[in-house]
């Protein structure tokens, strides 16, 4: 039986249906390789292939799931964390609200502290210049005779010098205004004096500035007037003021010697 080959399929269809001249014509075309082994190799290669495909299919599916467990455990903590933050800006504003309301609590506690002292101060004051009021006589008597309430002598004075010019309105109200007004002749000679007195319980520059002042209005309409000022407590450095601008010192109802004598040499 003769062949006929006019054509490549022709030549294809002979050796798929010759599986002799297929081997033959494999070891004529490749001498030297060994085509079943190339072949055997192939496969085992693409099996192995398939092998790690599938082993790396399992070991991202495997990543996945845990990744993907991992995200949701992210997801929940943020979402917790979420929640805290949320919680703390409550508890942050709360303790902002807290804390105002102190402040303004504490605020009035030390204004109505701070008013309740100047109220005490006040009462101390006023009952300490009563004192001095109801024991002038006792007080002063040691440098003072038939000593007297000169209130109303001065008043007259104080009009007649306002309406001739020689003080303000302001400092006729600035005298009348002091805490006692008292005088009389000295124990020492006939001389008047009219003691212009400041009493507060804690003595201060400021009492010292207003007697001053007072006495010297006094003098200006005149009376021989000397300045006093009145204090159950005094410190070292307000008394020092007072001698260096000559004003009699009183404490607890007893006259400062040495005072006196200083304010009787101006």
């Amino acid at each position: 039986m003769s062949l006929v080959i006019d054509t490549f399929e022709d030549l294809l269809h002979i050796v798929e249906t010759r599986p002799k001249w297929r081997q033959r014509l494999t070891e004529a075309l490749f001498p030297d390789t060994d085509l079943p082994k190339i072949l055997r190799e192939i496969t085992e290669n693409q099996q192995e292939t398939t092998r790690l495909i599938k082993e790396i299919r399992r070991e991202f599916q495997r990543s996945k799931a845990e990744n993907e467990r991992r995200f949701s455990r992210i997801d929940k903590d943020i979402a917790e964390l979420k929640t805290d933050v949320a919680k703390l800006k409550t508890d942050v504003a709360e303790l902002k609200t807290d804390v105002a309301e102190l402040k303004t609590n504490q605020t009035w506690l030390m204004k109505t502290a701070k008013k309740q002292g100047t109220d005490i101060a006040e009462l101390k004051g006023k009952s300490y210049e009563r004192d001095y009021r109801d024991k002038a006589h006792s007080i002063f008597g040691r440098y003072i005779r038939r000593g007297r309430d000169m209130a109303n002598e001065i008043a007259d004075k104080l009009q007649l010098a306002e309406k001739t010019g020689l003080i303000s309105e302001a400092e006729f109200d600035q005298v009348l205004a002091a805490d006692m007004l008292w005088g009389g002749p000295l124990r020492h000679g006939n001389e008047e004096r009219v003691l212009v007195l400041e009493a507060s319980w804690f003595a201060e520059l400021t009492d010292i500035e207003r007697a001053v002042d007072r006495a010297e209005i006094v003098q200006r309409v005149g009376f021989k007037a000397l300045a006093v000022v009145a204090g159950m407590e005094w410190i070292a450095e307000t008394k020092q003021v007072a001698l260096e601008r000559k004003v009699v010192i009183a404490n607890n109802g007893r006259i400062d010697k040495q005072s006196w004598e200083l304010a009787m040499e101006a």
